[in-house]
């Protein structure tokens, strides 16, 4: 039975927050949770940042894992969709998790029996927002962008950026799919709301769609193809020990 505060209700998801700045310890302790298929990934990266970003990541999403399922870390086996999405490999476990990181941070999101999607980016001055938004935005939502003031824009487009993605990595294609088919909300005063997206992947409003609580400087979100998810954001600890944000 997993310990207290991994235990996951059917329509519960939760997200944890990790740093990816951790001492040398750590590494090596989460090293040891990997196979050898992913230590001879993360040797592949060219950069040594690169390399322990991988090791965090993952070390730390099969020590979650291996917390949930009661079971040893190593022991998790993982498979991947044809769009590359991974997944745990035992089709009778129902445990569903996605991951992301940028600028330092990561987010690892773990629901049972709901396909999750989230997104965390590090906002910076976007030079080429114009081109990028033309890319992602809908007809609708372009003439809702323009019409903000210029130092709006910024915080709007990771808005967009990140609530996007999350629903198309939770639709199991990610960057695959053609953002400029997805609407959503995106301005401060209204909250996170799926408004449009292709008939095949449900209607809008059966979505959850929500704005995560980020570190300083980074706007994340969460989607899921179901109403009434209840999040919980957790910090990620070397240790295991569940700390609510």
């Amino acid at each position: 039975m997993p310990a207290p505060g991994f235990q996951l209700a059917c329509n519960d998801c939760h997200v944890w927050t990790l740093s990816l700045e951790q001492p040398s310890d750590v590494l090596a302790r989460l090293q040891q949770n990997l196979s050898e298929d992913e230590i001879r990934r993360a040797k592949r990266y060219r950069f040594a940042r690169q390399r322990q970003q991988f090791t965090l990541v993952r070390g730390a999403l099969r020590q979650l894992l291996g917390c949930y399922l009661d079971m040893a870390s190593e022991s998790c086996r993982f498979s991947l969709s044809e769009s590359n999405k991974p997944a745990l490999a035992e089709a009778k476990i129902d445990l569903r998790f996605n991951v992301a990181h940028a600028g330092g941070q990561a987010i690892i999101a773990i629901a049972r029996g709901i396909e999750i999607g989230v997104d965390i980016e590090a906002r910076q001055p976007l030079d080429e927002r114009q081109a990028l938004a033309d890319m992602i935005l809908s007809p609708a939502e372009k003439e809702r962008w323009q019409a903000l003031y210029e130092e709006a824009r910024t915080l709007a487009f990771y808005a967009l950026w990140t609530r996007k993605e999350a629903v198309t990595k939770a639709i199991g294609l990610g960057l695959l799919m053609d953002f400029n088919t997805l609407e959503v909300s995106f301005e401060r005063d209204l909250p996170a709301r799926l408004l449009g997206l292709p008939a095949q992947y449900g209607r809008p409003q059966d979505w959850t769609l929500t704005e995560l609580d980020a570190p300083s400087g980074h706007t994340a979100a969460l989607a899921a193809p179901v109403l009434g998810l209840r999040v919980l954001q957790r910090i990620w600890h070397p240790q295991g020990v569940p700390h609510d944000i």
